[in-house]
């Protein structure tokens, strides 16, 4: 089995990388400007709907903009596969606002730097939502069908915290692989 999913919508140079286990170049380049507002929203991250890039108080002339890597992608793949699971859009939500309100519902809060840096920016108007009842969890929701491998494969292409998503070498290296082929990859 095979699956491929590509988009080169927002593609940009390699450059340092944001991921702890992953020893290969990820982006953003240093030099590189970052888009404010990228793929489709129901799969986009937290850390790209906290807000628009804002003026450094501390440093003028300078942007302060939500930094994101290869996790976007590992984020993308989780939601993807979730959708499959429940043949419903994972974080299905009318503004960027309420897609904060769902991840958080079901994932927990943001992280601190995520909490601070949509409360400093001058373009998010409104609250930063919390979530609206105790969260639910990946296992709550899909620990019905899938085993606790699947589960905590799951968690870790939808963890809140960028740093904590797994790299692509490390995701396809994952023990899910074996369990759903029989050891056969």
């Amino acid at each position: 089995v095979v699956a491929k999913v590509c988009d080169f919508g927002c593609a940009r140079k390699l450059g340092p990388n944001t991921s702890k286990d992953d020893p290969s170049p990820s982006w953003p380049h240093p030099a590189d400007v970052m888009t404010a507002r990228i793929g489709t929203q129901w799969y986009v991250p937290p850390e790209c709907l906290i807000g628009t890039p804002y003026p450094d108080p501390s440093h003028p002339g300078k942007l302060v903009y939500s930094p994101y890597g290869v996790g976007i992608d590992m984020w993308g793949l989780g939601c993807l596969m979730a959708e499959c699971l429940n043949g419903e859009i994972l974080f299905e939500a009318y503004s960027e606002h309420d897609q904060l309100r769902k991840i958080q519902d079901l994932l927990g809060c943001l992280t601190v730097k995520q909490r601070d840096m949509y409360t400093r920016s001058p373009y998010t108007y409104q609250n930063l939502p919390a979530p609206s009842h105790r969260p639910t969890g990946v296992r709550g929701l899909f620990g019905y069908c899938l085993n606790t491998v699947e589960v905590s494969f799951l968690k870790s292409l939808l963890s809140i915290d960028p740093s904590h998503r797994p790299s692509s070498a490390t995701a396809l290296g994952d023990d899910v692989w074996a369990d759903l082929f029989d050891g056969e990859t």
